[in-house]
């Protein structure tokens, strides 16, 4: 397969930045851990200011019923500096891996006219090897999906047919069964 970098080495005049995508789905799930466990923390600091004679506790097992007695402050402060070593463990991951690199990619273009010209003409002699398209709006892509390989991605919209195609049957069925007993 040919590299991003390496097509768009004869439009250099035309490209500010290639940014290939990367499949850091665990990441963001480790990312937004740690942002709810900082909210905890932040609750927790705020009670103890509020209330400087008593540190807030609680259990750490199941629901807060079980497991051993700690300090809530202390207790989150590490479990989120844990889950900042395996945050940049997993960051390592994602950018040594090749596997983790997606076949997406977004390039940066130095004016309007550069970008409708890459995204306008057929980009090598198979015109199925690099399709061009306008970038949506970031808040407009679901990232998560983006991982997903397109032979699932086709199975998938395979079995939703199927599934859209029986549920139609089924309504044209018990809308006919309707009519005729009611004509009856």
């Amino acid at each position: 397969m040919v590299s991003v970098d390496k097509y768009f080495d004869f439009k250099t005049d035309l490209i500010l930045d290639v940014q290939a995508v990367y499949n850091a789905n665990r990441y963001a799930k480790l990312v937004k851990r740690k942002e709810r466990l900082q909210i905890w923390l932040d609750y927790y600091q705020l009670k103890f200011e509020r209330h400087p004679d008593k540190r807030p506790t609680g259990r750490t097992g199941c629901f807060g019923f079980c497991g051993g007695e700690v300090d809530q402050i202390d207790y989150y402060r590490a479990r989120i500096s844990e889950l900042d070593k395996r945050m940049a463990s997993e960051r390592q991951k994602v950018l040594n891996d090749p596997k983790a690199i997606m076949p997406v990619s977004f390039v940066t273009f130095d004016s309007r006219w550069g970008a409708a010209v890459c995204a306008q003409t057929q980009q090598s002699k198979n015109p199925t090897q690099w399709l061009t398209d306008w970038a949506p709006e970031p808040r407009d892509v679901y990232w998560v999906n983006l991982a997903i390989p397109f032979f699932s991605l086709s199975i998938r919209k395979f079995l939703i047919s199927i599934a859209v195609f029986c549920f139609g049957l089924l309504l044209h069925d018990t809308y006919c069964i309707c009519a005729i007993t009611c004509q009856s």
